[in-house]
């Protein structure tokens, strides 16, 4: 155990300053959530004491996978809720860390903030995606969806707000890698729908 303390508080102090700077500036984008989630997770490792060394090591493990989802060949650099081609990983990695943080026995109360902010992170990724496809900056709370499936959008579209609807339906529920998986979905869906008209002129296509 001494030795991955070691590890965390090496990269502490990084991360804090990659966080400090997103505060700083006051735009939080889903990377910046992450990144803030990463250093959360840390700090407990750091700074609480376990009864279980079952839940230091699902901790350890939720940092790892979180850590493999802020590779940054999958975020688009400087538009930190756009993902590259290869950005689907970025859920696996989220997932597979909310569904450690779930193992925790004597923590998850503790923890409860960390898988919040890998929900919000997930759903603002596939929220800014259906978004762009639609040429808006709407909320997409459930109202909005339901009125936008009236209307009959892109099947694609439609797939993606069906799908980000049970994301919050699946939140709602408590169930936390359910919801990240529906966002995934929500997100691959808005990916295959037809480019906004005016993205030539705004430089995305």
């Amino acid at each position: 155990m001494k030795a991955s303390l070691y590890r965390v508080l090496k990269t502490v102090l990084a991360l804090y300053l990659i966080s400090a700077g997103a505060i700083a500036n006051g735009s939080w984008s889903s990377r910046d959530i992450l990144v803030q989630t990463h250093l959360d997770l840390q700090t407990v490792l750091v700074s609480a004491s376990f009864e279980e060394e079952k839940d230091f090591q699902r901790i350890e493990k939720a940092i790892e996978h979180l850590a493999e989802s802020l590779d940054l060949s999958y975020w688009t650099l400087g538009v930190g809720d756009t993902l590259t081609d290869d950005g689907k990983k970025i859920f696996y990695g989220v997932r597979k860390a909310a569904k450690d943080l779930e193992k925790t026995e004597g923590r998850l109360v503790e923890l409860a903030g960390s898988l919040e902010e890998m929900f919000a992170a997930t759903c603002s990724i596939a929220e800014n995606e259906i978004n762009y496809r639609l040429g808006s900056s709407m909320v997409l709370d459930e109202q909005a969806i339901l009125d936008l499936l009236d209307q009959q959008q892109d099947k694609e579209i439609d797939k993606a707000l069906e799908n980000y609807l049970e994301a919050v339906e699946d939140h709602s529920a408590q169930e936390i890698p359910d919801a990240i998986k529906r966002c995934k979905e929500a997100w691959k869906h808005a990916r295959k729908a037809p480019q906004p008209e005016n993205c030539e002129l705004i430089g995305t296509c």
